[in-house]
């Protein structure tokens, strides 16, 4: 609930903040352009409800951001997490001189403040030091919102779309408001030199003078200290409260390889694992954004309280069991066997892949990739252990990669065979594209290789790869600790014989007709068979690619 409130009160002041740079941009034109468009964009902020609605958000966002952050057992956060602290934590102190000498101005004596005020009292009759920290301002602001919004839109299956253009827009829009900043400065320097026109902006403001200008400073003063003294105080607090959990009673948390880890009680399991040094996704840093974090409780989880409208949310929109639950929401009241469902340490792209698997399986058009070495058993009995280990997961890392960048999802490495799934997310007609890219990549990438350990090697590696493609099963699979998530069904075994059937027609790809033409790629140049699959009453047509490499490059 906090971090719903939370969010909803950043929202409030990212849009006050947008509007503002928007009107700050016009001022590239003139300074009159950027005050004459003012009043539209300050219409509602400037009405009792809007003042108190950006007030109350403002305090509550800081506060609640504060109470967080310092809930959390452990203070150890990603970089971008302390970035978006730090930057907060600034807002306040860089805002506080020129909101008392507007909205205090205007609610206590009076003053109708413009750009032309704000600018003058900045940059002609203030330090210039001053007028840095509040062109500052500007940048800490919107980076502090945009780090925030970034992380919280990154876990939407949309977002890899728009997120260029979001990120140019990020860019783009405080440099034009920069600049339109200072070209309106730089009109105010030069009109502040013309003989009473700093006489006439303060009549027409109603500028109130010394005392308006004692108010300012006084206020600013008790407004920073405030602040300080907000944080201090939670910090006192968090560090009394740890004192007092860590002599009450502990909650023992057993994992699946034995390994026991107490937990203070009102701790989260993902603080638990980070705490201990256990590995444990969390793409979202332990928001309820993801549900990357997601565990299987074993014993205790029925005396777990229940779920919260938010990890509900989540759990609900991956069809999740009701032994699943987040890590980063369940604050275990007793002691609790539980389990990561998800590999820690991969990239966003593959963890939100699997976190939008159902773990009961779901049926899916995909394509699949095998591959598997030629003859590496016969080259690893000259070699020593370690030798055959080094090999072989220089050629995993190198064709791992390659499968990865094409959009693929290593379901598993067989012996020195490779299995990969395409299409998880993309759908068939990418997938099958996709798995035609990692081929190609595989093979460039297999010549590389060969070329880099030629003096390792008494004769080059060499693979087959197979892809077919069709309806599947797939989801979470598996026991303990071996759950992954992987496929099932007939596509997957065709796929695995037309990798062995690259032996007989001495070939490195074989790639059946039904792939190319959800691909809508065209293999006419290459020879066509119709090979009989063990399993199957009907042979299925296929074509044979000497290397893989020479595959036409597919567009994206």
């Amino acid at each position: 609930m906090l971090r719903r409130v939370h969010s909803i009160a950043g929202l409030v002041l990212f849009a006050y903040v947008l509007g503002h740079l928007i009107n700050h941009s016009l001022g590239v034109i003139s300074l009159d352009l950027m005050e004459a468009a003012r009043p539209y964009f300050m219409a509602f902020w400037l009405t009792w409800v809007g003042t108190a609605t950006l007030g109350i958000a403002a305090l509550t966002h800081f506060t609640l951001a504060l109470v967080i952050t310092l809930r959390r057992r452990r203070l150890s956060m990603p970089v971008w997490q302390w970035m978006q602290l730090s930057l907060g934590i600034a807002i306040p102190l860089l805002l506080a001189e020129h909101l008392m000498s507007t909205a205090g101005g205007r609610l206590g004596y009076g003053l109708q403040p413009t750009y032309a005020y704000v600018l003058t009292s900045y940059w002609v009759a203030g330090p210039l030091w001053k007028a840095i920290l509040h062109l500052a301002l500007l940048f800490v602001a919107w980076g502090h919102a945009c780090i925030g919004l970034g992380y919280w839109l990154r876990t939407k299956s949309w977002w890899p779309g728009v997120a260029p253009w979001l990120l140019a827009f990020a860019v783009a829009l405080p440099v034009a408001a920069a600049g339109g900043y200072l070209a309106s400065a730089r009109d105010v320097i030069a009109l502040a030199k013309v003989p009473g026109w700093i006489s006439a902006l303060a009549a027409g403001i109603h500028y109130a003078g010394a005392p308006l200008e004692a108010f300012v400073r006084q206020a600013t003063l008790e407004m920073r200290l405030t602040v300080v003294a907000i944080l201090a105080a939670l910090l006192v607090a968090r560090t009394l409260h740890m004192l007092i959990l860590r002599h009450g009673k502990s909650i023992r948390l057993t994992y699946p390889d034995g390994r026991i880890i107490s937990l203070p009680r009102g701790g989260t399991i993902l603080e638990a694992s980070l705490a201990a040094g256990v590995p444990h996704a969390s793409v979202c840093g332990g928001k309820a954004r993801c549900s990357t974090c997601r565990v299987r409780v074993g014993r205790g989880g029925d005396l777990l309280p229940a779920a919260s409208a938010l990890e509900a949310q989540v759990l609900r929109r991956i069809s999740a069991p009701p032994w699943v639950r987040l890590a980063c929401q369940v604050r275990p009241t007793r002691d609790l066997e539980v389990m990561p469902l998800l590999q820690p340490g991969g990239d966003l792209r593959s963890a939100m892949r699997e976190a939008s698997m159902k773990s009961d399986g779901q049926e899916m058009e995909i394509a699949i990739l095998f591959a598997d070495l030629r003859g590496f058993t016969k080259l690893s009995e000259k070699k020593l252990p370690y030798d055959v280990v080094f090999l072989l997961n220089r050629y995993f890392a190198t064709m791992g990669e390659a499968i990865t960048d094409a959009g693929g999802h290593i379901d598993k490495f067989i012996g020195d065979g490779i299995m990969a799934l395409f299409g998880l997310q993309s759908g068939p007609e990418q997938g099958a594209r996709d798995a035609l890219k990692a081929a190609r990549a595989m093979s460039v990438a297999l010549a590389e290789l060969n070329q880099s350990l030629a003096d390792d090697l008494s004769e080059p590696l060499a693979f087959g790869i197979g892809i077919h493609m069709g309806h599947v099963i797939v989801g979470q699979m598996g026991h303990s600790t071996a759950v992954t998530l992987t496929a099932i069904g007939d596509v997957v075994n065709t796929a695995s014989r037309l990798e062995s059937q690259t032996k007989e027609l001495g070939v490195e790809l074989i790639v059946s007709e039904v792939v190319a033409s959800r691909a809508d790629v065209s293999l006419m140049h290459y020879p066509a068979h119709d090979v009989a699959v063990r399993g199957r009453t009907e042979t299925l047509a296929v074509r044979s690619v000497t290397k893989a490499s020479l595959l036409p490059e597919i567009a994206a």
